[in-house]
C-alpha cells in the first residue's frame, strides 16, 4: 500500500497509524532532518533521530482534516520541522539569555542550492520574517518552508505545488531577496 493511501486510511480511521505507515514515513522524516541538521554541522545539538522523533509525536497529534495526499504530508513535514527547529532555537536561546544566534546567509543561494555548513542562519529571525511573507504571499512562503525545512529541489517542489520549475526560480528569487530585506532591518532595528 502506499504512503497516500495509508494516510487517508489514517485520516478516515481516526486510529493509530498502522505499522507500515510508520515504517514508510518514519525514515523520510529521518532523512530530512538529517539532511537539515547536516547543513548546521557544529551550531546545533539536536540530532536527527531527536528531530524526526519530535516532527512525528507533532504529526500524531494533528488533526487530519484533508490529511490525503503526499503533498500534503510534505507540507505539514515542512511545517513540522520548521516548528522544531525554531522550538529549539527558542528555548535554547531563552537558556542562554540572547547568546550566540546561529545564523543563514541566503544571498549566495541559487535556486537549486541549500545553506551549507559554513552559511549561518537565524531561525528565528527567518521565522519572523516568513511568517510576515506567509501574510502576503502564502504560496511563495511554502516554497521557502518546502526548501530550507524539507531541503527540496526546485523541481520537486514544482511536483508538490503544481508550480512550474521556471516560476518556483523566480519565487525564490524574490523570497531570498524579501527575506534579505527583513532580516537586515532586523539586524539595524535589533530584532524589534
Amino acid at each position: 500500500m502506499s504512503i497516500t493511501e495509508e494516510l487517508k486510511r489514517w485520516r478516515s480511521s481516526g486510529e493509530a497509524p498502522s505499522a507500515s505507515l510508520v515504517e514508510a514515513v518514519y525514515p523520510q522524516l529521518r532523512a530530512i532532518a538529517h539532511q537539515q541538521l547536516r547543513r548546521q554541522a557544529g551550531r546545533m545539538t539536536l540530532r536527527a533521530t531527536e528531530v524526526a522523533h519530535e516532527a512525528y509525536l507533532r504529526l500524531l497529534g494533528q488533526q487530519l482534516d484533508g490529511f490525503a495526499n503526499r503533498q500534503h504530508f510534505f507540507a505539514l513535514v515542512a511545517l513540522l520541522m520548521r516548528r522544531v527547529i525554531v522550538d529549539y532555537q527558542r528555548e535554547r536561546l531563552a537558556q542562554k539569555r540572547g547568546g550566540d544566534v546561529d545564523l543563514v546567509e541566503l544571498d549566495g543561494l541559487a535556486c537549486d542550492q541549500h545553506p551549507q555548513v559554513g552559511d549561518a542562519i537565524d531561525w528565528l529571525a527567518l521565522e519572523q520574517a516568513l511568517r510576515e511573507l506567509e501574510q502576503s504571499l502564502p504560496e511563495i512562503a511554502r516554497i521557502v518552508e518546502l526548501k530550507l525545512y524539507c531541503g527540496l529541489e526546485a523541481d520537486a517542489i514544482a511536483e508538490l505545488t503544481g508550480i512550474s520549475v521556471r516560476s518556483i526560480g523566480r519565487h525564490w528569487q524574490f523570497a531570498r531577496a524579501f527575506l534579505r530585506e527583513r532580516l537586515a532591518l532586523q539586524d539595524e532595528t535589533g530584532g524589534a
